[in-house]
């Protein structure tokens, strides 16, 4: 049973509030398990791309092609700068899902092992963005907001994989867990948007 301060509070970025609505007015459980097929669809296809023209511009190089032709398109603070906008996007979809999903069990819209599937989904496409992310060449002026971002990427994945665990096993340690790892999640993310977070512990 979910404990009855079990909740997680986050700005939508995806849906509205007349979506929202729409939302629990249709098949919820069709439109979730839909919706997040969708989503890590267009995730694979954007990472491809994103792949894709990294080799563009690491072939121009070795082809002897001029650094400043190169520079000039896409220095390496764009660079930089568009991964980041790009993870940071990233990760309040994957926010924004993982609570409509909790919110649906909640109201028994999916059943636990939907919601776990669903929310499982959700862990691997952060997985992935935090590895690439990890492996981005940083900016020296970026490197505290680089950290932070991390940080917030590493415990937004202890919060799926906790909040996981729980539709799993019904177990309430592993929503505290997941409660613990969002909050600290929120924390250094709103550091890393440059935002003064106000620091939420649990008892």
């Amino acid at each position: 049973m979910i404990p009855s301060d079990f909740s997680f509070k986050t700005t939508p970025s995806i849906c509205s509030l007349d979506e929202i609505k729409w939302i629990g007015k249709i098949n919820s459980r069709k439109l979730i398990l839909f919706s997040l097929l969708l989503f890590a669809s267009i995730c694979f296809i954007d990472s491809v791309s994103a792949q894709d023209g990294k080799n563009v511009v690491g072939s121009l190089t070795e082809k002897g092609s001029s650094p400043g032709i190169i520079a000039s398109k896409m220095d390496n603070e764009s660079i930089y700068r568009n991964l980041l906008n790009s993870t940071w996007a990233q990760y309040n979809e994957d926010l924004n899902y993982s609570s409509i999903i909790l919110a649906e069990y909640v109201k028994k819209n999916i059943t636990a092992r939907e919601a776990m599937v669903a929310t499982v989904s959700l862990y691997t496409l952060i997985s992935k963005t935090e590895d690439e992310f990890h492996k981005a060449k940083v900016i020296d002026k970026y490197k505290n907001i680089h950290n932070n971002t991390i940080v917030a990427l590493s415990n937004l994945e202890g919060y799926l994989w906790n909040i996981t665990k729980f539709y799993e096993t019904n177990n309430t340690i592993y929503a505290v867990k997941a409660r613990e790892s969002f909050n600290s999640s929120q924390y250094y993310f709103g550091k890393a948007r440059g935002v003064e977070p106000r620091k939420v512990t649990t008892k």
